[in-house]
């Protein structure tokens, strides 16, 4: 579940980048810092990571979770993979059809295909509810932001658990450094 639960907030993040009227990286170009905290009423505490989020251009992305186990999610031009502590990198093969959520890397504007988009306004952010259109797992997603800057994201499934992720020291606009990649 945590693995797909990862793959499945880093393509939500491409897109909530991408999506129209979104907040998304100016010229594309993006870091930020992220801490996540997942609750649930399986688990006796809450589980939290953290890591951080760079990007050089939409083939050019990395997902790196760094606490508490090592995960890269990376995309590399038409190549999107996955690797978890020392095991090998998984190559993740985007499926049009919907079922598999890595769809939405083919980005071809059709988010309105599979999600409804509310935009609100919350205490001076932008607030986005995004729901999916086909019962999934996720039962909805809040988007917080301004202008270029995705301030958190939370994930709530249908079996009560929820994923909040925040993000900090955010820069985009220029490019990140190389070390990162």
């Amino acid at each position: 579940m945590k693995k797909k639960a990862i793959i499945f907030f880093f393509i939500i993040f491409i897109q909530v980048i991408y999506a129209v009227n979104l907040p998304g990286p100016k010229n594309d170009q993006l870091y930020t810092e992220f801490k996540s905290t997942r609750t649930s009423p399986y688990l006796k505490r809450p589980m939290s990571s953290s890591g951080y989020i760079v990007m050089n251009g939409k083939e050019n992305f990395l997902f790196k979770q760094q606490k508490p186990v090592e995960i890269n999610v990376r995309k590399d031009g038409e190549h999107m993979t996955l690797k978890i502590g020392n095991n090998p990198a998984v190559e993740i093969n985007p499926d049009s059809g919907g079922d598999n959520i890595a769809f939405l890397f083919n980005n071809d504007g059709n988010l309105d295909k599979y999600y409804d988009i509310t935009q609100s306004v919350s205490q001076g952010y932008d607030e986005y509810l995004v729901i999916p259109k086909k019962k999934s797992k996720i039962e909805k997603i809040i988007v917080q932001g301004k202008e270029n800057i995705v301030i958190s994201i939370i994930l709530n499934f249908y079996d009560r658990s929820v994923i909040t992720y925040t993000f900090k020291n955010t820069r985009t606009g220029t490019p990140p450094d190389e070390k990162y990649f």
